[in-house]
């Protein structure tokens, strides 16, 4: 069972240090023992015996993402499927755990940088339980997107799912890298939401927009 928000164990607040120091460091950029200290755990060992090792760690975190994030991210598209619900629509639900999360939850934008991390990262195992944290999802919404754009050529439509990917998940980092380096006034989760917005428009344009040789 992934660890509850409103839990205060050591274990938890390990896991939630980690998540945050890997999201602003990358994955190999930090210690377990550096974990365990920004913890607040007097134990500079409490990583190992709370997950035994990184592995440990990073499959912790993705357990805990799965719950709280994607497992609902699931059933909420599951429901926009079955009751077929517009394109832009279908679309913005479809990426609430990459996109949206950075607003619903205060830990969202260092869950997207770690998920982000792991993608790029050299742990294998990593990757390999994010893959299959994200699949289920992911597989139900290119079928969604696959039935409600069936007049695009398959290449023309997994290339433009490619775009769409790629942007939701690399852009979205960058640019939460960028806006934590360089001075922006008054940013706020009011204007993350109208980013997104504009982001959908763009998105369904692109989706749909005719087809050239």
């Amino acid at each position: 069972m992934a660890a509850k928000l409103s839990e205060t164990s050591t274990r938890s607040r390990i896991l939630m240090t980690a998540m945050s120091l890997f999201a602003r460091d990358g994955i190999k950029g930090v210690t377990l023992r550096k974990i365990s200290a920004d913890s607040g755990s007097a134990n500079t060992a409490a990583v190992h015996y709370h997950f035994k090792d990184r592995t440990g760690l990073i499959a912790a975190i993705i357990e805990f993402l799965t719950e709280h994030v994607w497992e609902p991210g699931y059933e909420g598209l599951e429901q926009a499927v079955e009751q077929k619900v517009p394109l832009r629509e279908l679309i913005a639900i479809g990426l609430w755990p990459s996109k949206q999360i950075s607003w619903e939850f205060p830990w969202g934008g260092e869950a997207q940088a770690f998920m982000f991390h792991v993608v790029t990262g050299s742990d294998e195992r990593g990757r390999e339980l994010l893959s299959r944290m994200a699949s289920r999802h992911d597989e139900l919404f290119e079928r969604a997107l696959r039935d409600a754009l069936s007049d695009l050529p398959q290449a023309v439509f997994e290339q433009r799912l490619q775009f769409m990917q790629t942007e939701a998940v690399a852009g979205q980092h960058v640019r939460a890298r960028m806006l934590k380096t360089t001075p922006v006034d008054d940013w706020t989760k009011d204007k993350e939401r109208q980013y997104f917005s504009r982001y959908l428009d763009y998105v369904v344009g692109g989706l749909t927009a005719p087809v050239t040789e």
